[in-house]
């Protein structure tokens, strides 16, 4: 599934410009991989990359998990919390 994810995605991508693609992958067909790979292809292309997610444990779990993957090709990376949305820290009680 991660291959034709990515797959259909860079076909649709030639054919478009400045336009999204939906694509649904199904539960532990392993969405972080194939959007850390999407976003990956995206950004060494020299485009915008934005993942949203409505889960803030899953965003920070994944955000964590592909941190050194892109650093390894030389990409930055971050996550956008609201402050009440932070994992908790103990300095900053």
């Amino acid at each position: 599934t991660s291959l034709e994810a990515c797959k259909k995605y860079l076909n649709y991508s030639k054919k478009t410009e400045n336009q999204g693609v939906i694509y649904k992958i199904d539960t532990g067909e392993g969405k972080p991989c194939i959007i850390c790979i999407i976003a990956a292809l995206l950004a060494l292309m020299k485009k915008d990359v934005h993942i949203a997610s409505s889960n803030i444990n899953l965003s920070i779990r994944d955000y964590y998990e592909s941190y050194h993957f892109f650093k390894s090709l030389g990409l930055s990376s971050a996550i956008l919390l609201h402050y009440n949305e932070l994992p908790y820290v103990s300095f900053m009680t």
